[in-house]
């Protein structure tokens, strides 16, 4: 979980739960649903919290900043398993019980929240829908941001929970401490420990300055809404000096949100590179034009889909075959072209990027790998071949010549490796990879797999928010 992205501030219900020997706290972590339509997020918003506060009365608000609220709920642990007997037992098993108890967490709070961005629970966590970390029994979580001033210095105390809560302003209130009063760290946490509850982080001012840093940051907090435990002598700072504070810990240079490309809205045909099926973009007039002619080539070639549905300014539609019609990307090209000359659409035929990418195995070897789209098979003839499904076909051959191992089978993707034994560097298999893809004028580019798939999950979750916004 990645506490400054974006996704995470907008839309994470991230839950906490802690334990010491009598009792269960809770912590929810209700966010904004800022990426949403207002009436939609304040609505949604609205009815999240019923419900928890329907579930735990005893419920309190502890933290609020941007639309993000903190609540905390304790209860003796007698009466948390009484109220709710589906959730896991304590046993011997803490850290079996700890995962068990997460999965019920997200599954009877956090899916409450997720919904409203997508009904498909398998988006729910990749695309930072949602989260939930059950802690061993002590030390029991602290919620407050610390300030401890002292003869020589004063302290500034991140602790782990509220650094979650809205981890932006805290990282700009670390850097404003060390551009404005020069502080320097105290404790510092392991980059590994960022997840932990034992993640903690301090700053300290010396001279004299100390005083005034201490009341600046004291009063930002407070008039932000944040929960400050102020240990020092409590002075007047001017209202100017703390709304510059506050302008620069709320100016989120750092995350800026992630706009779409305006793509160009246009007629086309398009063959999907690596999945069998070709996509369809009319415009409105068009549509009125073709969409018998599209709906006869479906039933022609025996596909499925083809019916559009209406975006902003366009029509679209998704085509779909298998591995009897679609099994390689010159199937789909030959498809697209032909179904392009019976509508005079367009189609327009892509080089896809070729993707590179590192894993290792049980036994920590390395492998750099490759991805390319399955371009040409025994049945296509090569010499008509489109130049695109040639020159992927000629990029395969040239590493099978390399001794490349063809790994990870896949109906439409085939992936090529080196192995780099354990302790070796990757450099050269990279620049190797590099080397070949640019000799056959392709493009190529480095990716993480995990990263691939959240990728998708917003891709999914975005266009959700856009049916939202229109229906709204």
């Amino acid at each position: 979980m990645k506490f400054v992205e974006r996704s995470y501030l907008d839309r994470c219900m991230d839950v906490v739960m802690g334990r010491d020997r009598e009792n269960v706290a809770l912590f929810f972590r209700v966010p904004a649903y800022s990426d949403l339509p207002k009436e939609v997020a304040e609505k949604h918003r609205k009815s999240v919290i019923e419900f928890l506060q329907e579930k735990f009365p005893e419920m309190k608000e502890i933290l609020s900043y941007n639309g993000v609220t903190e609540y905390k709920a304790v209860l003796p642990k007698n009466e948390f398993f009484s109220r709710f007997p589906e959730f896991p037992k304590e046993r011997e098993d803490d850290s079996a019980f700890r995962r068990e108890t997460e999965i019920a967490l997200k599954k009877m709070f956090c899916s409450r929240s997720a919904k409203i961005y997508s009904e498909n629970d398998k988006l729910w966590e990749i695309g930072n829908l949602m989260s939930a970390r059950v802690f061993p029994k002590l030390p029991y979580l602290r919620m407050n941001f610390d300030i401890i001033e002292s003869k020589d210095m004063v302290v500034f105390d991140f602790p782990w929970l509220v650094y979650r809560f809205y981890a932006p302003i805290f990282i700009r209130t670390e850097q404003f401490l060390m551009k404005e009063f020069g502080a320097k760290v105290r404790k510092e946490p392991f980059a590994a420990k960022i997840t932990s509850s034992a993640w903690n982080k301090a700053l300290y001012v010396e001279g004299k300055k100390k005083s005034y840093a201490a009341n600046l940051i004291r009063q930002g907090f407070n008039e932000l809404g944040i929960n400050v435990q102020f240990y020092g002598v409590e002075m007047p700072i001017e209202e100017s000096c703390v709304e510059r504070f506050k302008k620069f810990i709320m100016t989120e240079e750092e995350l800026p949100r992630k706009r779409q490309q305006d793509k160009e809205i246009k007629d086309m045909i398009v063959p999907c590179s690596d999945k069998p099926c070709l996509y369809v973009q009319l415009l409105p007039e068009t549509y009125e034009k073709v969409k018998d002619q599209v709906a006869q080539f479906v039933k022609e070639k025996k596909l499925k889909g083809g019916q559009f549905t209406q975006e902003k300014d366009c029509m679209k539609s998704y085509i779909f075959g298998g591995a009897s019609n679609m099994a390689v990307l010159e199937n789909r090209i030959e498809l697209a072209e032909e179904l392009s000359f019976k509508t005079g659409v367009p189609a327009e035929i892509t080089v896809p990027i070729i993707e590179i990418y590192e894993t290792k195995d049980s036994a920590g070897n390395t492998r750099v790998c490759m991805r390319i789209p399955k371009a040409l098979d025994r049945m296509t003839d090569k010499e008509k071949a489109n130049y695109v499904s040639k020159t992927l076909y000629a990029l395969v051959k040239e590493l099978q010549a390399r001794d490349w191992e063809s790994i990870f089978p896949g109906l439409y993707v085939a992936t090529y490796s080196l192995l780099i034994p354990r302790g070796q560097e990757t450099e050269q298999a990279k620049a190797e990879a590099m080397e070949i893809v640019s000799s056959f004028g392709l493009k190529y580019e480095f990716v993480k797999i995990k990263g691939k798939r959240a990728q998708k999950a917003e891709q999914e979750i975005s266009k959700n928010i856009q049916d939202e916004e229109v229906q709204a």
